[in-house]
């Protein structure tokens, strides 16, 4: 697990071979702590390399997070959803912006891979949320923290949840994800990374905090 306030560093690929060739050696069984090092193992090995570059460690650090919960429990909406809230504060927006735009390659990852993990007891995948799903909730929770950011309150109260359902809306619209609208109230605060990051994952963060979402989209 990644240490409180960090995301889990990316595994080398020498760790998902050695994982790999474990599982082997163990007659195609693990035992249910290794469950989210294979999940993962898996992603480094196969879909990853079907996303662009720069959505590619976001999209494998996100899934080293929603592993264990999707393991326990098969849900994947509670798994992102209690992510998205967990993560406020850890990653700039814009890791959301990229993780929206892996999700159609993450998604039919876990739902071909969640079933298949080789645990003692299979874990049946539920609640996967669609892309269109997961861009609501990251618009919901990104317009909440839009609120606080803009009101200078770190608690939710009357004032910052009638801001948060009007700045929804801005975010939300013609049922998809405004990044244009995010990118315009969140880009003038600045993200600052924890000071007990790893080099890895700080440098990672400044990579995602330089991206623009829009300017992605319109040269995809």
């Amino acid at each position: 697990m990644p240490k409180q306030g960090q995301f889990a560093r990316v595994a080398r690929a020498s760790h998902h071979r050695t994982l790999k060739g474990r599982v082997h050696r163990q007659q195609r069984t693990i035992a249910d702590g290794q469950g989210p090092d294979f999940l993962v193992a898996r992603f480094a090995l196969t879909a990853k390399r079907h996303l662009p570059q720069e959505l590619q460690e976001s999209a494998q650090r996100c899934l080293q997070e929603l592993a264990q919960p999707l393991l326990a429990t098969g849900d994947g909406q509670a798994a992102l959803t209690a992510l998205l809230q967990t993560a406020q504060g850890r990653v700039p927006w814009q890791f959301w912006a990229q993780v929206s735009l892996a999700w159609p390659v993450l998604a039919a990852f876990l739902r071909r891979e969640v079933p298949a993990v080789p645990l003692k007891q299979r874990v049946g995948l539920a609640k996967l949320p669609s892309a269109a799903e997961v861009d609501q909730l990251i618009a919901a929770q990104l317009s909440r923290q839009a609120a606080e950011l803009t009101l200078l309150q770190a608690q939710q109260t009357e004032q910052t949840e009638a801001l948060a359902r009007q700045l929804q809306q801005q975010f939300w619209r013609a049922e998809h994800l405004n990044w244009a609208a995010v990118q315009a109230l969140l880009g003038p605060f600045p993200f600052v990374a924890a000071p007990a990051a790893d080099a890895g994952t700080a440098a990672w963060l400044r990579q995602v905090a330089a991206f623009d979402p829009v300017a992605f989209s319109s040269h995809k």
